[in-house]
């Protein structure tokens, strides 16, 4: 996997569970 997409995927991943909380 590509280190940007792993940056990118992981940002997202933070913001949704700010959205979900």
């Amino acid at each position: 996997m590509d280190h940007t997409t792993i940056a990118i995927r992981k940002d997202l991943k933070e913001q949704i569970m700010e959205f979900a909380t």
